[in-house]
């Protein structure tokens, strides 16, 4: 095996600095650290290598490292796939290879670190540290699924109007579970690519949570609005607290998914909320027309007894009809 020998240089060059060595794949979790201190060594994916890299597009030897005495320097062995620095954008034969600069070798990456090298801050463990906690239990995710599928099931139930069988039920629930799986994978993968664990219960569990919040929201406000005879300012608490759920749910998902600053992550979830369920409000209040002849019909019907405020009775309605016709009359 050809290598540099740092033995042959000058006894003045200054002498090389220890350090780590790290193997990291494609997302940048280091997969293993070596200590170096300037010997020839041989990296690759064959068993008599000094560092064995476990990936299926580096060479059995693809590539040699050694000391000039002061730099790391890096030569590749002829390799299939080649060696690249600075991600991909120049291969090289041989490069020194400078303190936290990337190499890339098949779908892994190389990097020498520094003894002495400054380490990013310790991560706050957001299942540990905070309200959070309990969403890191292993029955959580079961318990919110459990209460997810009942709330849906009754929101289909409250809002037909007809009597549902118990398979066409069930076929209802397909697509809205299916969605939020779906939605609790796409979190589990940015977890996994940002804090390299998936933590996909507890996004699953965020999740269940949030549609359960968004069905006591739906059929809670319009409830309060019957009771008290508040029909326009119970929309506002409805469209509001869809807000506040969704927020409050993103930021969750930000606290276990991402590492970055409380306040940040709270403001971008609140605005992301407030572009979700604002943008089609928005739409669909610019396209209503000021005036409709279709009558506004709800298939859930509210119990007498919750109301608390008196209605108008049959003939005070009436009245107020013929008083709308003659004033329509008038205008004629």
């Amino acid at each position: 095996m050809a290598t540099l020998n740092p033995s042959r240089e000058p006894a003045d060059r200054p002498e090389f600095r220890p350090g780590i060595i790290e193997i990291l794949n494609r997302s940048g979790q280091v997969l293993q650290r070596v200590h170096y201190r300037g010997e020839a060594i041989s990296v690759g994916r064959a068993y008599d290598n000094e560092i064995i890299v476990d990936d299926p597009y580096v060479c059995p030897h693809h590539l040699a490292i050694c000391s000039d005495g002061e730099h790391l320097v890096v030569r590749d062995k002829g390799s299939v796939n080649g060696t690249w620095l600075r991600r991909g954008r120049r291969r090289v034969e041989r490069v020194e290879l400078g303190e936290s600069e990337l190499l890339q070798i098949g779908h892994s990456q190389l990097r020498y670190r520094a003894l002495d090298a400054a380490v990013e801050p310790a991560w706050r463990d957001m299942a540990r540290a905070s309200l959070l906690r309990p969403f890191d239990q292993g029955w959580m995710p079961a318990l919110a699924l459990a209460l997810c599928i009942a709330a849906l099931a009754l929101d289909k139930v409250l809002d037909s109007a007809r009597q549902l069988a118990p398979g066409v039920l069930a076929s209802m629930l397909v697509y809205p579970l299916f969605g939020l799986m779906l939605w609790a994978g796409v979190w589990a993968m940015l977890n996994r690519l940002f804090s390299h664990r998936a933590n996909f219960g507890v996004h699953l569990s965020i999740a269940a949570f949030g549609v359960v919040a968004l069905f006591v929201n739906a059929q809670g406000m319009p409830t309060l609005g019957f009771a008290v005879g508040w029909f326009t300012a119970a929309g506002w608490l409805k469209l509001a607290g869809q807000v506040l759920i969704i927020g409050v749910a993103l930021y969750a998902h930000m606290q276990f998914a991402t590492h970055g600053r409380s306040w940040a992550q709270a403001l971008g979830s609140g605005v992301l909320a407030a572009l979700l369920i604002g943008a089609p409000q928005l739409g669909a209040f610019l396209q209503r027309d000021e005036f409709s002849s279709l009558p506004r019909l709800e298939p859930l019907l509210r119990p007498p007894g919750v109301k608390k405020v008196r209605g108008a009775d049959p003939d005070e309605f009436f009245r107020r009809a013929e008083r709308l016709r003659e004033a329509l009359n008038e205008d004629d």
